[in-house]
């Protein structure tokens, strides 16, 4: 272990979470900022939100603080509400295989001979057994996410050299990469990541484990593989991502139906160019509003795979189209109901948005496609996500911009719904027809 004196200013840290840790500790508790807020702090970035490590239990903290709410069954955990804001509050682990230690300290073992049962047995399905400050940074994934931060003696604790690696500016795992990976294959997509959003090398002896793996991913739990996707995609480093991806046959993997995107060059330079864009307008919206899932999906595959021709052509059934186009490209990461209704809602919408056929070809006595209720789309509630689609190809030349404007100026005077779930049930309760009351006990 080593400890390094490093003051970090005060307004970088969340006040809630500083918070949390200083009432942890003066009740007599262990308590650090942990993970990737402290990552993040010592590459100059900000974070996204901050984690609190600690060695009171779920119940222990749950009765320190009356905000707050223990969630989890795999990974049991104390979300610590201040307003929307939660900081995540973990009780100290240690891996709960002791029997695999051996295995983790023979690094240069050849794991190539272990079968799909042994891979599949070093999975970890629960992850509730405490430990302390040290076991739990040797259970983590990555050195750069093994430090911890005490905000009150300002000084970060490092038990797994992460400090040299984020000198370095490379992702190396804690222990054997093999181990590791088999443990939980969706580290290999957080580590893209993680080389993606912050610039950083992998580390050889990882990255060829990384690579050696990638078909374990498939052993994940779907949600969690979903869930890294959108993160992949969402965080303004995407295109960067699809390259790594593409370089350590992830994609292939990951997404198979590209297959034919990347054997045609000018299609995959015009997804790369989609991606590009992607990445900026998602670092324009981050603070606002972040990029919803059916935005990174129709952004993925609209008109990649998903061609607009064949959607709004004449005679076409679009709708019928659409959905068994979405059920075929989403058959392997099958997204939520909502999300795919959403996506078929906003994919279809981009034959509103775009101009018409007679204004684009000059002849108003040819109305092809009506434009005379705009305030009809506008209204709906998955308007502002179509036209941050919309938007997207606008910007790479793939959609005519000429209408842009106008729909950009209605979206300004219409704010997008901030609780979709609230406002229906509202909506629900407002149509409700009201039962009449009878004073007196039953009616007579």
């Amino acid at each position: 272990m080593s400890t390094l004196s490093i003051e970090i200013e005060p307004e970088k840290i969340d006040a809630d979470a500083d918070k949390v840790v200083r009432r942890l500790q003066r009740h007599g508790y262990e308590a650090y900022l942990v993970g990737g807020c402290v990552r993040d702090l010592l590459l100059g970035c900000s974070p996204k939100d901050f984690d609190v490590a600690t060695s009171a239990t779920p119940n222990e903290v749950r009765g320190l603080f009356r905000n707050s709410r223990v969630i989890g069954r795999r990974f049991r955990l104390v979300h610590i509400f201040f307003g929307p804001k939660i900081i995540e509050t973990a009780t100290f682990r240690q891996n709960p295989r002791p029997e695999t230690d051996s295995a983790n300290t023979d690094a240069d073992k050849d794991t190539s001979t272990n079968t799909d049962a042994d891979d599949d047995a070093l999975l970890i399905r629960r992850d509730n057994v405490w430990g302390t400050a040290q076991d739990d940074a040797l259970r983590r994934d990555f050195t750069l996410n093994g430090l911890f931060y005490d905000p009150v003696k300002c000084e970060v604790i490092d038990f797994v050299e992460g400090l040299g690696d984020l000198a370095n500016r490379s992702i190396a795992t804690i222990g054997a990469p093999d181990i590791r990976f088999l443990e939980d294959p969706v580290r290999i997509l957080r580590a893209i990541k993680f080389a993606a959003r912050l610039d950083l090398s992998i580390e050889p002896r990882t990255l060829e484990a990384l690579k050696e793996h990638v078909d374990r991913i498939m052993a994940c739990a779907h949600a969690r593989v979903l869930e890294e996707i959108y993160r992949l995609l969402r965080e303004g480093a995407s295109a960067q991502a699809m390259t790594l991806l593409e370089e350590t046959g992830v994609r292939a993997v990951l997404f198979p139906e590209l297959d034919c995107v990347a054997a045609d060059p000018d299609r995959w330079d015009r997804l790369m160019t989609r991606l590009t864009a992607l990445d900026t307008l998602a670092k324009e919206t981050s603070l606002t509003r972040p990029l919803s899932n059916p935005v990174l999906i129709g952004a993925l595959y609209f008109d990649t795979i998903l061609d607009s021709r064949r959607l709004f052509g004449p005679g076409v059934d679009g709708p019928t189209e659409l959905v068994e186009g979405l059920r075929s490209v989403l058959s392997e990461w099958v997204p939520s109901r909502r999300d795919r209704d959403r996506t078929r809602q906003i994919l279809m919408a981009q034959r509103r948005l775009r101009p018409s056929e007679s204004h684009s070809n000059g002849d108003s006595s040819k109305k092809k496609r009506s434009r005379r209720r705009p305030m009809a789309l506008a209204s709906q509630e998955y308007f502002h996500e179509a036209l941050t689609l919309h938007r997207l190809l606008c910007q790479t030349g793939e959609a005519d911009s000429s209408t842009l404007d106008k729909w950009m100026t209605l979206a300004e005077s219409i704010p997008p719904p901030t609780s979709e779930r609230g406002q229906r049930r509202r909506g629900r309760q407002s149509h409700r027809r009201r039962r009449p009351r009878h004073r007196g006990g039953k009616d007579r």
